[in-house]
Formats: structure tokens, sequence, C-alpha cells
């Protein structure tokens, strides 16, 4: 099934949760697709580019493959999965997708440490 990027407001749902997790709510994933309803099928990567102020953000779902991107600034307690390639970043998500495991095992890990220490 090809992947189909929210460019035509189909995914409307894969932005609002990308907003939810930039604006600090503290969302496990994998999550509930907003788009088709799929439980543990949504997923979010963030990638810190280095830059203090530029990042982007993927959200897909592995279910009816719709997915969203976009340039933003990424949180500040967010640190890049290390086995993921920088250089094989893009607006796409087809490399970022068969990760996906080992995106949400990190995810898990750095919400947990974030907000353990802001209780």
């Amino acid at each position: 099934m090809p992947w189909i990027e929210d460019d035509t407001g189909q995914a409307a749902g894969l932005d609002e949760l990308a907003g939810r997790v930039l604006s600090g709510e503290r969302i496990p994933m994998p999550a509930v697709c907003p788009v088709c309803g799929e439980s543990d099928s949504a997923h979010v990567y963030i990638d810190h580019s280095g830059n203090p102020r530029m990042g982007a953000i993927w959200a897909w779902c592995s279910h009816c493959h719709h997915y969203w991107h976009a340039c933003v600034l990424p949180p500040a307690w967010w640190q890049n999965l290390d086995t993921v390639d920088r250089g094989r970043l893009d607006g796409l998500v087809e490399y970022l997708a068969p990760m996906a495991a080992a995106i949400d095992a990190h995810w898990m890990k750095l919400i947990s440490s974030y907000f353990a220490r802001s209780m």
C-alpha cells in the first residue's frame, strides 16, 4: 500500500496528533490513529537538526498509511534516536516507517524520563 501524504486534508488528525505532542501532551506511542481509528498504529518521530531552532516532525499510521510532515521547533526534551540516519531523512516517511517499534520505544523512554522529572 502506498503512503498518502496529508496534502489533501485526508489525514487531518495526524497534524493534530503532532500538535498535541509538540505542546507537551504525554501521548503513549504507538497511539490510536486519528484518521482510521486503528489502535496502536500511529507513530511520531521528531528530528532535532543540531540548530537549536530547527527540526522536523513526522506522524504516520502503519495501518491506513496516511502521514504528515512539517518543519518544527523540537521540544527541549527531545533527543534524536541514534539509529536514525539523519542523511536519509526527507519529507517522506518511507525511511522511518520500518523503524516504528524502535522509534516508539525511544519515544516512551524519553517521555517517561521527562515527565518523571517535571512532576
